[in-house]
């Protein structure tokens, strides 16, 4: 490998981490930062209707509640929460309407 290429490369892998670890300290870590983030990430799921949901967060323990249509829209939902950066627990009280 040229020294040109492994420059190119390390330049690269050195700006996509920086590039990611700045948007990570950009964070609001606060529970309405996160619980912001949760929204906007449920609202972005077209299949999902959130009117009858409830999204609770207190220092990072969410709790879901509402009525949802399907089993696989409480699960989907469930994951997205629990992947949402700064959330250390989640609970689901969630009646699905089949």
């Amino acid at each position: 490998m040229s020294i040109f290429a492994r420059s190119a490369a390390i330049l690269s892998i050195c700006a996509a981490f920086f590039g990611c670890t700045r948007n990570v300290a950009n964070l609001d870590m606060s529970d309405a930062g996160i619980k912001t983030r949760i929204e906007t990430e449920f609202q972005s799921q077209t299949n999902v209707e959130l009117q009858a949901l409830t999204i609770n967060v207190d220092n990072g323990f969410v709790i879901l509640s509402g009525m949802v249509k399907s089993t696989q829209e409480k699960d989907l939902l469930e994951r997205i929460a629990r992947r949402t950066r700064g959330v250390e627990q989640v609970m689901v009280n969630v009646v699905v309407q089949e």
